[in-house]
């Protein structure tokens, strides 16, 4: 008797199931053990997620169009609430920030973890509270339930140039 079974594996930073694909035999009479589910761990990628999680207005969208409006949404609610902290203005600090956080399972942001510039604190400072700012989510689903998902996303802090005029 042949037994067809396929995990697999995923190797991502912060990966939430690891894949391999293995074709699992009887051999001599003795049955194997197949595990049913891949090997979940805390946090699945946003990229491999079934359905990510999504702001109020795009809760109806699914897919590859849920995707791009979760995506739209949170760069739209970055644009709306940035402000260049003005010590980081006078210190001539700009750079980009790169923040890593898990939308869990209820749909509520938790593990802030940022990277920024060089003396980039002030810019860390401000892109964690620009998503302390961040609505509940309708969480993300796998194999229809409930997961947590990490995101990343850059957040770029640019110094307009100085426009002297001549006369």
């Amino acid at each position: 008797m042949k037994i067809n079974k396929y995990i697999f594996l995923a190797f991502v930073s912060n990966a939430a199931f690891l894949f391999a694909q293995t074709e699992v035999k009887e051999y001599k009479g003795v049955k194997p053990v197949v595990q049913e589910e891949a090997i979940e761990n805390e946090n699945v990628p946003f990229a491999v997620v079934d359905e990510v999680p999504q702001f109020e207005v795009c809760k109806h969208l699914t897919g590859k169009d849920g995707k791009n409006c979760f995506e739209q949404e949170m760069n739209k609610h970055i644009r709306n609430r940035i402000q260049y902290p003005e010590e980081a203005i006078e210190a001539d600090i700009q750079g980009r920030v790169i923040v890593n956080f898990v939308i869990n399972k209820n749909g509520e942001i938790e593990n802030i973890v940022t990277k920024g510039p060089v003396n980039g604190e002030l810019l860390e400072q401000e892109a964690i509270r620009i998503l302390r700012l961040l609505p509940k989510f309708k969480p993300a689903t796998q194999r229809g339930k409930n997961v947590n998902v990490s995101y990343i996303i850059p957040i770029n802090f640019v110094l307009p140039k100085d426009t002297e005029t001549e006369e």
